[in-house]
């Protein structure tokens, strides 16, 4: 929580905080549960919505709430964004056991299940993006590391690595350098305010995000299809 998620939906999608989903200017959660933009963006003939979701771990929430609202965003999605600031930790990785969990349930009803995995693209925004790609970053965070006291808490998260770089769930890296450390000032969307490579970068992503939701979609009508 607090990470920047509704102001890059607003980005996203083109619009000023005022009349888009609803930013905050206190360490509090602002988005409370699941929001759905009513608007859909038409892609390839596909309606794409776009979600936002309350973040991990906010102030007075149990762990299990998180579990609930990420398990409902993981069944309904075809893209998910995870949304880092500056790299990939350990706990992020664990913290996307829940979706490795469902993947596996509905994996193992063999034929009857129509539920595919949602394409997960590793959302990385930092300060500074030269140096290492943020593809190898993710790739490297992705790498089992050796366990040989068999430490259970490692053997737990390499199996959740590996379930994450599986032949049936697809992942994607996207790197984009902060806005503005006040990105909620720029809630008017005024463009001269924001950094130039900001801007080149958010309106790639926006493409790819476009791109990688409607093929899943197609994907997923020509399964159930």
């Amino acid at each position: 929580y607090r990470s920047g998620k509704s102001f890059l939906l607003n980005q996203l999608l083109g619009v000023g905080c005022d009349k888009g989903f609803g930013v905050g200017h206190q360490r509090h959660a602002q988005t409370k549960g699941i929001w759905l933009w009513s608007q859909p963006q038409i892609v390839h003939g596909r309606a794409v919505f776009y979600v936002d979701t309350e973040g991990f771990e906010s102030t007075g929430k149990a762990a299990v709430y998180d579990d609930r609202i990420f398990a409902l965003s993981t069944l309904f999605s075809s893209l998910l964004v995870y949304n880092l600031p500056e790299t990939v930790r350990e706990a992020d990785i664990s913290k996307l056991s829940f979706a490795v969990e469902l993947a596996r349930e509905f994996s193992g009803r063999g034929q009857n299940s129509h539920f595919q995995m949602p394409h997960l693209m590793w959302l990385i925004q930092r300060d500074f993006l030269e140096g290492q790609s943020i593809t190898s970053m993710v790739d490297a965070a992705l790498k089992p590391v050796a366990n040989p006291d068999r430490n259970p808490s490692l053997t737990q998260l390499n199996a959740i690595r590996k379930e994450l770089t599986s032949a049936h769930t697809n992942y994607s890296a996207f790197g984009l350098v902060q806005p503005h450390l006040q990105r909620t000032k720029l809630c008017e969307l005024d463009e001269s305010k924001l950094d130039p490579k900001y801007v080149q970068q958010r309106d790639e992503l926006r493409k790819q995000v476009k791109r990688l939701a409607a093929a899943k979609l197609v994907n997923n009508q020509l399964m159930h299809g």
